[in-house]
């Protein structure tokens, strides 16, 4: 009898660490569920996260590409602003001096491509513009030497000897135009010869002039000849540029 109770006190201790035992795996089970709530909330909380940071970040991106664009309507409305105040000046691409306003006054409306006024550079090689007539045209080509006198300079000049006249100046034919101008005359244009006598300084754009071509160099006897029986003068050959030349024909007029 006492080995039976012995037995049944064993068998209800056991039950009861039984028991124990499978509370302790509930408990367990429990408690790993809970884990894996908590894990499924701190992962939700970090999705969430993650998309609030990727929203405020796509919202960062919005507003600077709005700031950006704004930024670009400001530099274009500056830079509308810039020319437009540009425009109240105008500027010359040189040195120069202003001889002629076109449009004095102040409150004038000035349109596109309309000249305002005129200037002149302050720096510029001097030359002379002269028109001779169609028949004396022939006479005249490039690099021949021309005689001038300047208004406001004396000169003495003794036809046929260049060389012995006073006050002239030496220059040199660097264009002739190919069609006639208005006034029906051609148009040439002589420069300043580098190495006879400087022009005088105080010569200004609009001076006046009077051009003397050379013509060829014959002996005198020819010329009075030729005179006599109406021949036309000798053209001035090419050969003879660089020589030392002692007629002086045909005086031209220069456009003042």
């Amino acid at each position: 009898m006492a080995d039976l109770e012995e037995k049944k006190f064993k068998i209800q201790e056991l039950t009861a660490k039984l028991n124990a035992a499978e509370n302790r795996l509930n408990i367990t089970r429990n408690e790993k569920l809970n884990l894996h709530v908590a894990e499924n909330a701190m992962v939700n909380d970090y999705l969430q996260a993650a998309n609030k940071v990727d929203a405020d970040r796509a919202s960062t991106q919005a507003a600077m590409m709005d700031t950006e664009s704004y930024l670009d309507k400001l530099r274009s409305e500056a830079a509308n602003y810039a020319i437009r105040t540009g425009y109240y000046f105008i500027t010359a691409p040189q040195d120069c001096y202003v001889t002629r306003i076109l449009k004095p006054g102040i409150g004038e409306m000035v349109k596109e491509t309309e000249s305002v006024l005129t200037i002149l550079p302050s720096q510029f090689p001097l030359a002379v513009a002269m028109y001779v007539l169609p028949v004396d045209l022939p006479l005249i080509r490039k690099g021949q030497d021309v005689r001038f006198i300047f208004d406001g300079w004396p000169a003495i000049v003794f036809s046929g000897w260049p060389g012995n006249s006073f006050g002239t100046f030496s220059g040199r034919v660097a264009a002739v135009d190919n069609d006639i101008s208005e006034n029906g005359k051609y148009r040439i244009i002589v420069a300043a010869e580098e190495s006879a006598k400087k022009w005088p300084g105080q010569l200004r754009p609009g001076s006046g002039a009077k051009g003397i071509a050379l013509l060829g160099n014959v002996p005198m006897w020819y010329e009075i000849w030729r005179k006599m029986n109406g021949f036309p003068p000798d053209f001035y050959a090419a050969r003879n540029l660089d020589e030392d030349l002692k007629v002086v024909k045909a005086p031209l007029k220069s456009v003042k």
